[in-house]
Order: structure tokens, then sequence, then C-alpha cells
């Protein structure tokens, strides 16, 4: 990533806010690694964002919708031009080399990813921020379908979950497993976090989403097969709600994945 696009990101997902909590921010290498790169990480996020350099560019950030290699393929994602972030419906063969490459593999193998070219001069840095920002808040909103990391829980450990913790990775959870549907009541008297406590169908729909507070000494209850749990506020960070899906993602429980 060049120097003025990683400029733009930093920016873009620097920010403390809760919408930014979640976020994974890897600078690529400006070669054929970067494929590499984006092929270990992508299946680990629900949307990806790609930001390359155009010194053809002036004042405006440019999404690339086609890529070429043995053909022509078209990214699925439409967005409406504005000022300060257009889209290109065009394949333009000026851009024939690295970035066109990753933004190929994007197209072919990445559910939700775009690549969008900046400027290399930052005269423009702020309101391109804010118009890819606003896209992204509006691609995010609208994904039903969630790649979580969590612990996948041994029984014997079903009994502990989150409790006497202070401290904790807020994009990790814990999955309770369980061979049937059946009634769970998840305790949160000895837990001193509040969290996102998500009723899971057998396919991982979520049935039923509620939040536990932390000490409270009402239990929780739902009925389903699994129950994942999440520090709050993660549901609302990720826009995720009842009746979307959920794909768990196990994790040693001392893994990172923050900024």
């Amino acid at each position: 990533m060049p120097n003025n696009s990683k400029e733009i990101a930093t920016s873009l997902f620097n920010k403390k806010e809760d919408f930014f909590c979640d976020v994974k921010f890897i600078e690529l290498p400006v070669n054929d690694g970067a494929i590499t790169v984006i092929r270990n990480t992508a299946p680990l996020l629900d949307l990806v964002l790609i930001l390359g350099e155009d010194d053809t560019l002036k004042d405006h950030a440019l999404y690339e919708k086609e890529s070429k290699n043995d053909k022509i393929i078209r990214n699925t994602l439409n967005i409406k031009s504005t000022k300060y972030l257009k889209q290109n419906s065009k394949y333009d063969p000026f851009n024939d080399y690295v970035c066109n490459d990753v933004n190929y593999y994007l197209i072919s193998n990445v559910k939700n990813s775009l690549f969008i070219h900046v400027p290399t001069q930052s005269t423009f840095n702020k309101p391109i921020s804010c118009a890819i920002e606003k896209k992204l808040r509006n691609l995010r909103s609208k994904i039903t379908h969630h790649k979580i990391l969590a612990e996948n829980l041994h029984p014997r450990d079903h009994e502990v979950g989150f409790e006497l913790l202070r401290e904790v990775n807020p994009v990790i959870g814990k999955l309770f497993t369980s061979k049937t549907t059946k009634r769970h009541e998840m305790t949160m008297e000895n837990t001193l976090i509040p969290l996102d406590i998500l009723f899971l169908h057998e396919n991982h729909q979520i049935k039923l989403h509620k939040i536990g507070l932390a000490k409270q000494h009402k239990l929780v209850k739902g009925v389903s097969k699994d129950v994942l749990e999440m520090p709050f506020p993660y549901c609302y960070v990720n826009c995720i709600q009842q009746g979307d899906t959920v794909q768990v993602i196990d994790v040693n429980p001392d893994a990172l994945f923050r900024l």
C-alpha cells in the first residue's frame, strides 16, 4: 500500500467510535505477495476493502468494478457515484498491474469486497475518506451472514464461559454447543461484563438475541441448539440482528484480532 492510500486508510479506521473497533488493518506488499495475504486473511472478514493509488486521479477516489485477466469480470457490488467517490464500470488497461491482479482475485473469490483507487496527492483526503466511510457503513448494514471468531468450549467449560473475566478481546466470543435443540439458561451472576447472547438454530441462524447485564441475577433463557456469547456491544457494532446467520470460526482464546 503506497503512502497516500495508507494515510487515507489510517484516517478512516483510526477512530475511537464503536463502528471501527472490529477492523483488521493490513499494509499489503506492492507485489504478487499481496494476493497471498488476502487469501489468508479474507476468510475471517465480512467485508474487504483494498486501497490502491492512481496518479491520474486528482480530487476523487474510483471504485474499480471491472477487472481483466483471461476474461473481464465484474464486481456485483454497485455504488452510486458521488463527488468524491465514483464508480468506474469499464475496465481500464492502465491498471493492468498488481492492482488489477488483486482486484481480479477479490472479485473471483471474496464476497463483499471492493477495490478503490485514491489519488497520490493528499489534497482531498478528508472528503474522500468521508465518502468511503459512508459507503462502508451502508454495505456493512446490509450484510446478513457474519463470520465470528469464538472459542468452541468443551462441555466441561460450559459452566464458566466469561465468568470472572474483567478484560476480554472484544471481537472473540465463546460458543456453547449441544447435540440437540433444548432450553438454555445462561447465568450472568458471576459475569463482570455485559454480553450479547445469541441463541442459534442448527444452521446457526440467530433465533433469539438477548443482552445479559453484568452480575444480573435473572437467568437469560432461550430455546436453541447452540448459544454464542460475545462481549457487548459486538452485535450493534457489526449490525448483527435476529434472523441473520453466523459462521463461527474456532480460535484460540488468547488470539489477538484487533488494530
